[in-house]
Formats: C-alpha cells, sequence, structure tokens
C-alpha cells in the first residue's frame, strides 16, 4: 500500500512494483481526480484504489487488511502552505502518520517506509519541523512491533519460561533476562519464568525473535469432512467466522482424540489468513462456534469473552421439570480441587412428552460442563449426558441435548451481530 499514492512518488513506485511479483498494489489517497486519471493511465488489475485520509484511523485500517508492506508518502510537503497553516501541518505530518502506524500495527503489517525530507534535519520552519517529529513518532513506534501468542489449553498450567521455551529460538539464560526487561509481557504485565500460563492468557513478545512453529503430526482428513467443515459456515465477515458445529467432534485434539475441529480450520487459510478457535464446545455439543480469521480478531473475541460481552443461548432438553418456569443456577463448581463460582440464567420454553422440558439456557460465567453440571445438580439432568445423567427406564441416547442456538456480540467494526440456527435433528423427535 501507497499513502499518497497519486503524487510523484506513488506514480514512481508503482512503475517500479507492477512488472515485479506483487500480487497487489494499493493506492490509498483523498483525491478522487487523481485517482481515476492514475486508474486509466496504468489500467492494470493488480492496481486498487482506496479513497481517504491518514487523518482518519478507520479508513487507514480498512486499507491495510491484509497489507505486507507500507510506502508511507502522504503529507503536506510545501512549506510556505505549511507556514501559513502550521495546524494542518501537525494534523497530517504528525497525527495522521500515528494514524498509520497504530493501524499497521492492528493489522499486522510487516513492515512501514516513512518518507521523510532534508528539512527534517536542523528544522527552522513548519513543515521541516513536523517530518522531524513524523521521524521520531517512527522510530518510538518502532519499539512496539510485537508478536503476540494466545495460550492454548494444552499448555494450561505450564511455566511461562518452558512455555517460551517451546515457542522461541532462545537459551533459558536469555530468556530469563527478557522477561526481566520487560521485553516479554503476560496480558499486559511483568511475569517470572515461573509463572504458569493459563488458558487464553495473551503472552506478547516485544522483540524480534525467530518463532518456531511446530506442526502437528499430519493426518489424511476424508474429503466428506472437508466439505462438511464449509458447508458449517453460518456466517462470515473479513474478521471472523462462525460455523454450526455438528456432534460428535471435539474442538481441539487430546490424548486420545486425533482429528478435531481445529484441524479443519486448515481448509479456510488463505494467504492473508490463519483462523483460530476463539472457544470452545464439548465434543457432543452441538451449535454456533467462533472462529477468528487473524490475532488481532483473536485478542478482540478473547477480550469481549472474557468481558463477558458475547451473550450465549443454549437449549436443552432436560428430564423432570425445574421448580420454576425461569431463574438463575449458581451452584458452585469444582475446578483444580478448588470451587469457583458460576452462573446460569434459565428459562422453560416448553413440555415435551412424558417427564421432558425444552429448556433455554444463558451462561454468565464461562466455567468447564457449566451447564451441564448445574442441572444434573439441580435435579433436571440433560437427555444423553454420559457423565452427568444415569439413563432409566433403559432408554439409550445417542446424542447429548445441548445446542449452542444463539449468539449476540458487537463486532470489531461496533456493528451489532446475532446469528441463530435451527435445533438439530435430534431434538425434533422430541419436540
Amino acid at each position: 500500500l501507497v499513502t499518497g499514492g497519486t503524487g510523484s512518488f506513488g506514480y514512481t513506485v508503482v512503475k517500479r512494483l507492477i512488472n515485479c511479483k506483487v500480487k497487489e498494489i494499493r493506492i490509498f489517497s483523498r483525491d478522487e481526480k487523481k485517482q481515476d486519471d492514475m486508474r486509466k493511465k496504468f489500467n492494470n488489475p493488480k492496481i486498487n484504489f482506496y479513497i481517504g485520509d491518514i487523518r482518519d484511523y478507520q479508513s487507514l485500517y480498512n486499507a491495510l487488511r491484509g497489507v505486507d508492506f507500507v510506502f508511507h508518502a502522504a503529507a503536506l510537503k510545501q512549506v510556505p502552505s505549511c507556514e501559513f497553516f502550521p495546524m494542518e501541518a501537525v494534523k497530517t505530518n504528525i497525527i495522521g502518520t500515528e494514524n498509520l502506524l497504530n493501524a499497521a500495527l492492528d493489522c499486522e503489517v510487516s513492515k512501514v517506509i516513512c518518507l521523510s525530507t532534508d528539512k527534517a534535519v536542523y528544522p527552522i520552519n513548519s513543515m521541516g519541523l513536523s517530518k522531524a517529529l513524523m521521524e521520531k513518532i517512527s522510530i518510538a513506534k518502532s519499539r512496539e512491533s510485537k508478536k503476540t501468542i494466545i495460550v492454548d489449553s494444552a499448555s494450561n498450567g505450564v511455566r511461562l519460561d518452558k512455555f517460551l521455551k517451546e515457542k522461541l529460538n532462545i537459551p533459558f539464560s536469555l530468556l530469563h533476562k527478557e522477561l526481566r526487561k520487560k521485553s516479554i509481557k503476560v496480558n499486559n504485565k511483568k511475569k517470572l519464568g515461573s509463572y504458569r500460563v493459563k488458558q487464553d492468557d495473551i503472552v506478547d513478545i516485544f522483540k524480534e525473535f525467530k518463532l518456531i512453529h511446530k506442526n502437528k503430526p499430519s493426518i489424511k482428513i476424508p474429503n466428506i469432512l472437508k466439505r462438511k467443515i464449509k458447508s458449517s459456515v453460518v456466517f462470515q465477515s473479513d474478521d471472523f467466522i462462525i460455523i454450526n458445529k455438528w456432534a460428535g467432534i471435539p474442538c481441539q485434539r487430546g490424548s486420545k482424540i486425533n482429528l478435531s475441529i481445529d484441524d479443519l480450520l486448515q481448509f479456510f487459510n488463505t494467504k492473508d489468513s490463519h483462523p483460530k478457535l476463539v472457544h470452545r464446545l464439548d465434543k457432543d455439543t452441538t451449535g454456533l462456534l467462533i472462529i477468528a480469521k487473524n490475532s488481532n480478531s483473536a485478542r478482540y473475541f478473547h477480550k469481549i469473552l472474557s468481558n463477558h460481552k458475547i451473550k450465549k443461548t443454549y437449549y436443552a432438553i432436560v428430564e423432570k421439570k425445574p421448580k420454576n418456569r425461569e431463574g438463575i443456577l449458581n451452584d458452585i463448581l469444582p475446578k483444580n480441587k478448588k470451587n469457583v463460582s458460576a452462573e446460569t440464567k434459565y428459562q422453560i420454553i416448553k413440555k415435551l412428552t412424558g417427564e421432558y422440558f425444552l429448556l433455554k439456557l444463558n451462561p454468565q460465567s464461562g466455567r468447564k460442563h457449566q451447564i451441564r453440571q448445574h442441572c444434573f445438580m439441580n435435579g433436571f439432568p440433560i437427555l444423553g449426558d454420559k457423565k452427568y445423567y444415569i439413563e432409566r427406564n433403559q432408554i439409550k441416547f445417542s446424542n447429548l441435548f445441548l445446542h449452542a442456538g444463539a449468539l449476540e456480540f458487537i463486532d470489531m467494526n461496533n456493528k451489532k451481530v446475532k446469528i441463530e440456527t435451527e435445533l438439530p435433528n435430534h431434538f425434533r423427535k422430541y419436540l
């Protein structure tokens, strides 16, 4: 992407790049007429044009998605103009550069090259002063460049130094030195090497280390599952995917699990997108599952999940009627030899045949097996729950009657998202 790309530098760099092995060249500027002239002059499908102003962060963010390199040429460059209107020079050359670099960091751009001027050396006018500060901002922002690793369930409870040793190609002595220097932080805080990482911890690395990506053992994935994962998509945006998970497949691999949703995400990979699971559903639970397309999106969803900003609605068929038509289940649940608080709102939707009832449930916290345990502990277990339900009258259930039926949240672009799915086939027999 070239900011101020319709200027003399933009024309020159496009002429050089257009014959190189570049997939796409993006021209970002606010001059519609010059963009139209440039479009007609080059007439090349490699070149795409974005109307926007570097004073506006959102327009930069939208244009920078998927970009690898940026040439930052947008600026007020005329000395007289900057002298008569110095605050305009500040807004474009200084604040505009800050906006660009923030957006580049958020979009994980590999490199940004900022164009300056000889007038930034011993500056005596507004133009030179503003460009000198642009250079200072660029240098300061380069220190903020970071890599982010989100701790998965398999690494839960592992020492931080051991976790990082597996990810980074550096010795323990240097690793501990960098932790002391705060070059590596966990959840934006300094941590010792003895700290035990927790699932969904965010580890930020503020220094260039070689990241080691360990390949999972290769497995052959049947074609039917390739088609199934793609047909399970119910919603997709530039930042995330929502799928309707089917029963019988876990979200992640384990000691006795060789194939999972996590393995199937490779079929959503693109050059610029490597999807990641945001949360999980139990192996036999069906329903909606959020998948982030990039690290920035994953961080956003982990943040709103931890702040309980995603409304999740589940449906379950239970045996026995709850005491009240609606209420709150707040039994203490066991976790790692400790007791933790948990809260689930419920409502009876419908009485079914016999002693079965259809419930709507909204977990207010995110504990393991929370809904299943709460229903069991309050005397109305979920049908087909092999862990918490004792089958009566010799009736065998091959499915778990728990379905994640709706999600509601505000996305990264401040838009309200509400997705609902129908109940799965095994529910319909009892409705």
